[in-house]
Parts: structure tokens; C-alpha cells; sequence
């Protein structure tokens, strides 16, 4: 499943600090019919302050979702970016940079030592275990919904890697016979949005159908043509480097971790038993193949050099999170290799 985010604040919330990034994110919503797209120009670019050749930002954010207090929808209640993130600068060690992530793996490692049976800890785990985005700029040359987003630049977000990496499989091989990227002799991007019934908990006594907004075709444009309005000085100006590609300070990390992530002693009972973990520092994860700004390289998925321990501080949602009253986008079962695991989870009714 496929949706979008509709909002994408730069810096935690919980450390005071204003969102300074531009209102860049395009939330699409499903289109009148099936002969209704969603027209883009993807646009590539290289980061000034990296050495990121990727026409894509690639990222991990740790999240806290609340409800609007209004309407009742779900949102981002907090959110920071973790240190893993590629290509951005973090002194010593990024993967132990990370406080949240360290109390991610703390509650995987006691859910794998309760045998599984451990509601709160694997709960704990899904609440505080970092989420991927796949951050793709566009130019957009028509919005079916909204005529105010037409001729300017925007940002599609995926949390789905499988999702974005099929995405990108079609970029490769339209990129055989066409050019994708920015202004000159370019075919378009278009993606048509629908609204799909989904069944949660199916076979369960809390079984519910809700509709999911999912993209279910990619097409290109037949024809190259220019858009002048696209320059380098255009792209570089939206600072999508500057936006995306920026870690939170330390400050921020150690913030949301004290609001979020520490019990108060107050919060155990009299007769619990603290249970205390020792675990390793994560493995960097393999670097994935890139698309350049002139050739789109091989995309296939990256093999999981993590361990299952490790593998706790980064359990990839699927789909992705949309301000939607109908869904509740965020308690998504734990994704591990263990397939053990997996059958257990499903037996939980978490």
C-alpha cells in the first residue's frame, strides 16, 4: 500500500524550535477517475552540502502520532530525524548516535526474551523503531485536485521501501529510451491515485474494512519536451538538501528520548522486576545502488546485513502515514526475518 504524509516538520517539535522548511510536501488524494493522473517532472540535482548524488533523499525519522485535537484525524504529534540518515555529517559514531534507537532494540530484545509474549515491549519497539522515507522532488506540470500546486516544486514522500523501489525500477527502464529528469527533451512522470478498500485484522473479532490510498499506476508521457521554468537556479533555490538531508541536533534527540522513551520509576509497580538488556551497537546497513543524475543504476533492494537484535531499530513501516481520519496508519505488525516471529505477531492482535 502506497499513501502520503501531509505534513514533514525539519526539527522536533519537542525541543522548542520552529519548522523552517518551505510547505513543500504534496499530499495526493485519489483521482475523479481512471483516466485522471497526476503529472510530474522529476527533478534531479546534487546536494551542496554533501557529496549525494542521488536525485532522491533517502532518510529515518523516529515518530510519536497523536490525533487532532479538533477533528480527530491522526497526526505527527513529534518527530526527528535519526542519525542514520545517509550522507549527512554526525560526529564519531552514527550508529550509536542514536538514543532512541538504542531504547527501540532495548524492548526488541526483551520481546525476543519473553518468546514473543511481551504485548507492551513489542508495542514499545513499533512506537520507538525509526521509520524510512524515500523523499522524491517533483515539478508538477498538473494537480487533477488542487490547480494551486500546478508549476511548482513539491516533494513526494514514500515510507514503503518495496513501494519505492518499484518506483524507481520504472524510472530505470524508461530512462532505456527517455530522459526523466528537469527541463530539456523530458518525458513526464504520471501516477494515478485510487481509493481502495482495505481489511485490518481480517478473520479477527476486530476485523474493519477502511479505504486506503494507494498509487496503482505509474505511466510516462509519450512525447520529450522542454519546461523552461526548470533551471538549475530554480532547483537549487527550494534547498532540498538543506530541508531533508539535516539529522537533529543532539539537543532535539535527547528531548524527544527524555519525553518519550524514559519510564519514570513512578510508572513500575511495587513488584515489578526491571528487566535489564545488554545489546551490540548497529551494523551500518549496506549502501544501496544509486541513481545518478544521467544514468539510473541497478535498484534492487539491498540484502539485510542486520542482525534480529539490530534489526528491532528499524522496522520499515508498510504503506505510508496520511492525516486520515479512516486509518490508523501506525500500528502496522513488527517486521523481522524470524518467520517464527512473524506467526507469533499475527497470533498477538496487536
Amino acid at each position: 500500500m502506497c499513501t502520503f504524509m501531509s505534513t514533514l516538520p525539519k526539527h522536533s517539535k519537542t525541543a522548542g524550535l520552529k519548522n523552517k522548511s518551505k510547505n513543500l510536501v504534496l499530499s495526493l488524494k485519489p483521482c475523479a477517475d481512471d483516466k485522471t493522473y497526476y503529472r510530474f517532472r522529476l527533478l534531479a540535482f546534487n546536494g551542496i552540502n554533501s557529496d549525494r548524488d542521488d536525485p532522491h533523499i533517502i532518510r529515518y525519522v523516529h515518530q510519536i502520532w497523536g490525533k487532532d485535537p479538533e477533528k480527530g484525524f491522526p497526526m505527527i504529534e513529534d518527530e526527528i530525524v535519526c542519525p542514520v540518515t545517509p550522507y549527512v555529517k554526525v560526529e564519531g559514531n552514527k550508529y550509536n548516535a542514536c538514543k532512541v534507537c538504542d531504547a527501540a532494540n532495548k524492548y526488541f530484545v526483551a520481546f525476543k526474551e519473553s518468546n514473543w509474549k511481551d504485548r507492551e515491549a513489542c508495542k514499545k519497539n513499533k512506537l520507538f523503531g525509526r521509520k524510512y522515507q524515500a523523499i522524491v522532488p517533483v515539478y508538477v506540470v498538473n494537480d487533477p485536485n488542487f490547480d494551486g500546486n500546478n508549476n511548482k516544486f513539491k516533494v513526494i514522500i514514500f515510507n514503503d521501501k518495496k513501494e519505492y523501489q518499484a518506483f524507481r525500477a520504472k524510472i530505470e527502464k524508461q530512462l532505456m529510451t527517455n530522459n526523466v529528469f528537469n527541463a530539456s527533451n523530458a518525458v513526464d512522470c504520471c501516477i494515478h491515485v485510487a481509493s481502495v478498500p482495505e481489511v485490518r485484522n481480517e478473520g479477527k473479532p476486530n476485523e474493519y474494512v477502511y479505504n486506503a490510498k494507494k498509487i496503482d499506476k505509474i505511466l510516462f508521457s509519450n512525447k520529450p519536451y522542454d519546461i523552461p521554468s526548470i533551471t538549475k537556479e530554480t532547483i537549487d533555490a527550494m534547498g532540498f538538501d538543506d530541508t531533508y538531508y539535516v539529522t537533529s541536533t543532539p539537543a532535539e534527540i535527547q528531548a524527544f528520548y527524555s519525553k518519550h522513551c524514559i519510564v519514570s520509576n513512578d510508572d513500575i509497580p511495587e513488584d515489578d522486576t526491571i528487566l535489564r538488556v545488554e545489546t551490540q551497537p548497529s551494523k551500518p546497513a549496506k549502501k544501496t545502488n544509486e541513481i545518478s543524475n544521467s544514468k539510473v543504476e541497478n535498484t534492487k533492494a539491498p540484502e539485510n546485513d542486520l542482525d534480529i537484535d539490530d534489526l528491532a531499530a528499524d522496522p520499515d513501516n508498510e504503506g505510508l502515514d496520511v492525516n486520515d481520519a479512516d486509518e490508523e496508519v501506525h500500528d502496522e505488525p513488527l517486521k523481522t526475518n524470524d518467520v517464527d516471529a512473524e506467526d507469533l505477531l499475527a497470533d498477538l492482535d496487536i
